[in-house]
């Protein structure tokens, strides 16, 4: 499973990659999250990473769920080329 290895995708990833994290998960740290962003980054890859304090893995709030799946669609707009009708889930995307 790739979220057990995370350097399993930024080492061989070609693609641009979003990426939400809950705060407090025991099963991936957030320190993997930050690592597979830090990796993608130095390939110079569009990457988006947000962490959500107080979620555990698998998101439980609704709003953090809506955030999460707001900003991948932002991501996926702009590094695909495509407008949103609503611009509310804009997030930084780094490359």
């Amino acid at each position: 499973m790739l979220s057990d290895r995370p350097f399993i995708l930024p080492n061989n990833s070609p693609v641009p990659w979003p990426s939400s994290k809950d705060s407090k998960t025991k099963l991936s740290p957030p320190n993997q999250a930050e690592m597979m962003v830090n990796a993608l980054k130095e390939k110079g890859l569009p990457v988006a990473y947000v962490a959500f304090e107080g979620e555990q893995h698998g998101f439980r709030k609704a709003e953090n769920i809506k955030r999460a799946l707001d900003g991948e669609f932002y991501f996926y707009s702009r590094v695909f080329g495509f407008e949103v009708a609503d611009k509310g889930g804009e997030i930084e995307i780094m490359s």
